[in-house]
C-alpha cells in the first residue's frame, strides 16, 4: 500500500471519512499536487486532507 491517502470533498462537513478518497500516493508531495495540481481536484473540492497510511493521522488540510 502506498503510504499517504489524499480524501477531498466539495463542502466542509464534520464527519469526513473513506467515501471521499481520492487515491493512494508514494509521497505526501505528490498527495499535495494531485490535490492541487488545478484541473480535476482544484477546480472541483473546497477541502482536503493528506492521511498517513501507516498512522492514520491527518498530516496536512487544504482549503479552497
Amino acid at each position: 500500500m502506498k503510504r499517504f491517502a489524499l480524501l477531498a470533498g466539495d463542502t466542509y462537513y464534520p464527519e469526513r471519512g473513506i467515501n471521499d478518497l481520492i487515491g493512494f500516493y508514494d509521497s505526501q508531495v505528490d498527495a499535495r499536487q494531485r490535490y492541487g495540481d488545478g484541473s480535476s481536484i482544484y477546480a472541483q473540492y473546497g477541502w482536503g486532507q493528506i492521511v498517513d497510511t501507516k498512522t492514520w493521522e491527518i498530516i496536512e488540510e487544504m482549503f479552497g
